[in-house]
């Protein structure tokens, strides 16, 4: 009879566990989003997209400096050199990177009429420094 007894019981329990399906998942596990930034968010100032924009690269770093614009132009700036990017419209996306090393960039921007005049510095740290110029569709001219 204890054999029967034990029989039952397991039975039960299984019985009660098709009545009562209990399903097992995983919680989400929520990695939120860091945005790291290096310079405030906001414009350095302002152009007007209706008329001709020149935006000036000069490489004031020690190393071989590439500036490149969307689309794939590419020029090279050797230390001390500079370097002229004229547009019709927007918006304009200008990158400036090191030829190869790891440094970090900061670029000290200036406007003057519809001329961006960007100097190209490095700086110490671990943060990666300013990576392009940005200049959206309504002449916002911002640094990243």
């Amino acid at each position: 009879m204890r054999f029967h007894s034990l029989s039952m019981l397991m039975g039960i329990a299984a019985l009660g566990a098709g009545l009562f399906p209990v399903s097992l998942t995983a919680a989400p596990v929520s990695n939120p989003t860091i945005v790291a930034q290096n310079v405030p968010v906001g414009t350095v100032g302002q152009v007007s997209p209706n008329q001709t924009i020149r935006v000036v690269v000069q490489n004031n770093t020690p190393v071989a400096l590439f500036a490149g614009i969307s689309g794939g132009t590419r020029v090279e700036l050797p230390r001390g050199a500079s370097t002229a990017f004229t547009f019709d419209s927007t918006p304009i996306n200008v990158f400036v990177y090191p030829d190869g090393q790891a440094i970090s960039l900061k670029y000290d921007t200036s406007i003057q009429g519809n001329t961006v005049t960007v100097r190209v510095t490095q700086v110490g740290g671990e943060t990666p420094g300013d990576g392009s110029v940005n200049i959206n569709r309504s002449g916002a001219v911002y640094v990243f």
